[in-house]
C-alpha cells in the first residue's frame, strides 16, 4: 500500500514514552525525505529496514499490544495482510481511513479508524487505546471472529469453485 510513515512518525514523536517498531523494508524510499523532517532518528522508534521472514513478521504482530496501519488516500491503498494477520493472532489495530482497507474492517468493533494523514489523530487514538484495555479486549476478540468469518467464505468460495470444476468434467 502507500504507507504513510511521516503520519506515523509524527505520532510516534508526539508519544515519546512508547515503543515503536516499524517493519517497513520500502522505507528508503522516502528516508531522505524522512530525514530532512528529523524523523529517522527517533529515540523511542525501532526500525526493520529489512524484510523479515514470515514467522518473525507474525511473532511480531502477535508481541504487539497495537497494529497501526498507517495509508496514504490514493492508487495502491493496502493494509489487508496486515490487518489479517493482526486480526488472525488478535492483536487490536488502528487504521487509516482510507478506500478498500475501511471496507474490510468495521471501525469500532473489530479495529479503530483515524482520519488519513493525521498524525494528532493518530497519537491520540494510540493513548487511548493504549489505556483502555476493555476497548483493546473488544477489538481483539471481534477481529478475530472477523477473521475467522473471512477463512469461511474463502473456504466455501474454493469448495464451491472445485465442486463446479468437478462437475464440468463429468
Amino acid at each position: 500500500g502507500r504507507r504513510d510513515r511521516e503520519t506515523l512518525l509524527r505520532a510516534a514523536q508526539a508519544l515519546p514514552d512508547l515503543k515503536f517498531v516499524i517493519v517497513d523494508p520500502e522505507a528508503s524510499s522516502e528516508w531522505e525525505k524522512l530525514e530532512q523532517a528529523k524523523l529517522t532518528n527517533l529515540p523511542n522508534v525501532n526500525w526493520f529496514r529489512d524484510s523479515l521472514p514470515l514467522e518473525k513478521y507474525i511473532a511480531l504482530i502477535r508481541r504487539a499490544k497495537l497494529v497501526i496501519v498507517a495509508i496514504r488516500i490514493g492508487p495502491g491503498d493496502g493494509g489487508h495482510s496486515t490487518v489479517s494477520l493482526a486480526h488472525r493472532v488478535g492483536t487490536p489495530v488502528i487504521y487509516s481511513d482510507v478506500p478498500g482497507i475501511s471496507d474490510y474492517v468495521s471501525h469500532g468493533h473489530d479495529a479503530y479508524q483515524i482520519p488519513a494523514s493525521d498524525p494528532e489523530a493518530l497519537a491520540g487514538a494510540i493513548s487511548s487505546l493504549w489505556e483502555d484495555s476493555a476497548m483493546r479486549g473488544k477489538l481483539s476478540k471481534n477481529g478475530r471472529a472477523t477473521e475467522a468469518a473471512r477463512v469461511d467464505v474463502c473456504k466455501q468460495s474454493f469448495l464451491q469453485a472445485l465442486s463446479n470444476a468437478y462437475a464440468g468434467l463429468t
